[in-house]
């Protein structure tokens, strides 16, 4: 999404991510820590191990804000036009086979 390589996020139902355990522990998902065992933070924290990328995080943002601007039918519609040629370039091409349902 025009943004920076490892920046992303987890969207599902809050029921589901409240049984899921987190697969990283660090920083705030943490709300307590002891010996033996740990609480997690608000299920906001728990599945952000370690320190943030905040850079990451506010080039994703406003890379969600351009495309939106733009609008992602637009972006779809373009992308299928240039499938479609690109497609019908590589019918041309005899040593390409092509597996699939066309654009």
């Amino acid at each position: 999404m025009c943004g920076p390589l490892g920046i992303g996020f987890l969207y599902g139902k809050l029921e589901i991510l409240q049984q899921m355990p987190p697969f990283l522990e660090g920083a705030k998902m943490n709300a307590n820590l002891f010996r033996d065992h740990l609480n997690y933070a608000d299920i906001r924290y728990e599945f952000e191990a370690g320190t943030p990328a905040i850079a990451h995080a506010i080039t994703f943002g406003a890379a969600t804000d351009y495309l939106t601007e733009i609008g992602m039918d637009k972006i779809y519609a373009e992308e299928l036009e240039i499938s479609r040629y690109l497609f019908q370039k590589l019918q041309q091409i005899l040593q390409i086979l092509i597996y699939g349902p066309t654009p």
